[in-house]
């Protein structure tokens, strides 16, 4: 048995000024299977918050050939956006990527791939496209990976689903703490969703199924646009933590301001 060394990869070039959204569902490309990797599981989780989307694609792909392959899943980006994290499980774990300089982060990966080992690196390829190279795909078994996406908020989100034409286990949800009304699903499918009021503020939906047809074309979420000159105050609990978020109009001419909290 080989000794296993965990490294998980993360080359992101120019990473402050590359601005990228998923524009489209990514597609992973295997070469030499007999049998098409497929996947298996979609968790698309998106929260609009504070001015900004922030968007977690969960993806779970089972290899059904009898020996291990290589993926690489492509998915181009759209201006305005931000890659903000990734993960690949290993050993049933998901572990969170480290960045490192481009050029490092293929030498390293191509080392520790001849030790067969489990790294994954996501890097830039022409324009706004990015590429996940993901080895091992298992024989018989599954692999996942974690994408998280960030963009500036604006009236009309655009959600892409047709990762596949169908999965077996699929899951959406949608949150939007600091909505002033509820947003409005302007897609032809609509996948069953139906927007309700959560207990803290703000409004949420959910969609759930398993051996799922996924639509062709992105869900379209219009976003409530507050009135010039109105401020909103949203609040949020996580782990444990709670956050907030003020969107008020500043008029007049730009001037230094600080907020004290207590």
């Amino acid at each position: 048995m080989p000794v296993r060394i965990v490294l998980i990869l993360a080359a992101l070039a120019a990473c402050a000024t590359a601005h990228a959204q998923i524009a489209r569902a990514p597609v992973l490309q295997v070469s030499g299977a007999e049998q098409p990797v497929r996947l298996s599981t979609l968790n698309v989780d998106v929260e609009v918050a504070g001015g900004a989307v922030e968007t977690r694609v969960r993806m779970v792909f089972f290899n059904p050939n009898a020996r291990i392959l290589e993926g690489n899943l492509q998915f181009p980006l759209a201006p305005g956006q931000i890659v903000s994290g990734f993960a690949l499980d290993v050993d049933g774990r998901m572990r969170t990527a480290v960045p490192v300089d481009k050029a490092r982060a293929q030498q390293v990966f191509d080392d520790i791939s001849r030790r067969r080992v489990d790294p994954g690196l996501l890097q830039t390829t022409t324009g706004n496209n990015y590429e996940l190279r993901i080895y091992p795909l298992p024989a018989g078994a599954t692999r996942a990976v974690e994408l998280t996406i960030v963009e500036a908020a604006s009236a009309q989100l655009r959600i892409p689903l047709g990762y596949a034409d169908r999965v077996a286990a699929f899951d959406l949800s949608l949150r939007l703490p600091g909505a002033i009304a509820a947003p409005e699903l302007a897609s032809a499918s609509t996948l069953g969703l139906r927007f309700e009021r959560m207990s803290g503020g703000g409004d949420a939906a959910r969609s759930t199924g398993v051996d799922t047809v996924l639509p062709t074309t992105p869900l379209l979420v219009r976003l409530p646009q507050a009135g010039a000159g109105t401020t909103i105050v949203a609040t949020e609990e996580r782990a444990g933590h709670g956050y907030f978020t003020i969107e008020m109009p500043i008029v007049g001419s730009a001037a230094r301001a600080s907020i004290s909290v207590r």
